[in-house]
């Protein structure tokens, strides 16, 4: 099967999605702040940074280009329009 990686999966939600991913033949790479395969704390700008080279180190990634921004920020005119 495949490969997933799941925050938060020591616990709640996290746990039960790692549980249905594992009983479906996947393999795991949890991350959460104790008790799992990534130990960080991914409310700091380091501790995601570690976790993303962590997870690819885990999966035998040799490369990956990572694109990701935001659809808004949290101050932009669409977020303050939509959100008040």
């Amino acid at each position: 099967m495949g490969i997933a990686v799941v925050t938060g999966s020591a616990s709640g939600i996290g746990a039960a999605v790692r549980a249905r991913l594992e009983k479906n033949g996947d393999r795991v790479i949890g991350i959460d702040l104790r008790n799992a395969e990534i130990e960080v704390d991914l409310s700091t700008p380091e501790g995601r940074k570690r976790s993303i080279a962590q997870a690819l180190e885990a999966c035998g990634a040799a490369w990956i280009a990572w694109w990701w921004r935001p659809a808004w920020e949290p101050t932009s005119p669409t977020f303050s329009r939509s959100h008040r």
